[in-house]
Order: C-alpha cells, then sequence, then structure tokens
C-alpha cells in the first residue's frame, strides 16, 4: 500500500509545470528550405526531428528520419506520400522543400501545460514527445517520454 505522503508526491511531480522540463535546444527549418539542406540539416543535428517553423516562430510540423525515408523510398516508410526513386533525383529536382516533407499531425501542448497534461496527451496519442507551443502559436519547447521519466526518476530519489 502507498502511503499519503507518496501519493502527495507522485500528484505533486505530474502537476509540475512543463516549462520546468522541457528542452528548448530544437532544431527548426523554415518551410522552403530545399531537400538537400534538410537532409543536411538532420544529419549534422545528429538524426534528430527537425522543427518545421514560419517566420515568426509558429509550429508548421515536424520532419523525422521516417519522412525523410518515406520521401526517398516511399515503399520504407509507412507514410509515403511522394514517388521517388532516389535522393540524387529529388535534389536535382530542386522542388522538394521541408513543407513537402514536414508531417502536419505531431501533437502540441500548450506552454502553460502540466506533465500530468503531457503524459495523458502521450498516452491517449500514443507520442513519444510533444512540441510545447505559446498562445500565438511559436514553439517554446519539447518534451518527451524520457524527459518525463527522467523527472519522475528523480523526484522520487531513484537516480
Amino acid at each position: 500500500m502507498v502511503n499519503t505522503d507518496q501519493q502527495m508526491d507522485e500528484w505533486e511531480l505530474s502537476e509540475r509545470p512543463l516549462t520546468l522540463l522541457m528542452r528548448q535546444d530544437l532544431n527548426t527549418v523554415p518551410p522552403d528550405m530545399p531537400l538537400v539542406m534538410v537532409f543536411t540539416r538532420f544529419l549534422s543535428a545528429g538524426c534528430e526531428d527537425l522543427v518545421v517553423i514560419d517566420a515568426e516562430g509558429r509550429f508548421l510540423g515536424v520532419i523525422t528520419a521516417l519522412d525523410l525515408i518515406a520521401t526517398v523510398g516511399p515503399t520504407a516508410g509507412v507514410r509515403s506520400r511522394r514517388r521517388g526513386t532516389c535522393i540524387e533525383c529529388l535534389v536535382q529536382q530542386g522542388k522538394i522543400t521541408a513543407r513537402d516533407v514536414m508531417g502536419r499531425h505531431h501533437i502540441t501542448i500548450s506552454a502553460e501545460g502540466t506533465v500530468g497534461e503531457a503524459i495523458r496527451l502521450m498516452e491517449r496519442n500514443r507520442y513519444g514527445d510533444l512540441f510545447i507551443l505559446d498562445d500565438d502559436g511559436r514553439v517554446t519547447g519539447r518534451i518527451s517520454a524520457c524527459d518525463i521519466i527522467g523527472h519522475f526518476c528523480r523526484g522520487c530519489d531513484l537516480v
């Protein structure tokens, strides 16, 4: 049986604001970035997702490794939208941009959200990370399931 103090600690951990946990070191790209530059940026960012933002910093979408694979090999990815045979062919065309390959359905949460709200969104939507937006739709950070697990482990003195 869990004692009341432990239940209170767990509740307090889940009610903490996301701003205490979110990572602000996002890899952002503009929607008009050519595909060749998107690939280069993705690799230089350590294969981290790229956040596509407009000139005012508003969230437009996300480019994941699967989005890039689907672009060059439609049968390799599950969200294929384009028929392409090779990176060179797509680069030579020069018409494909970040906007064309980004996923638009990533889950976001308000900057006023709590850790508990983030967990519920991740669980309901089966996403391991969320992008945090301010009231104007600008990306202020990102939180992952790993960030939350670390938060709970530190709060319970497990690490």
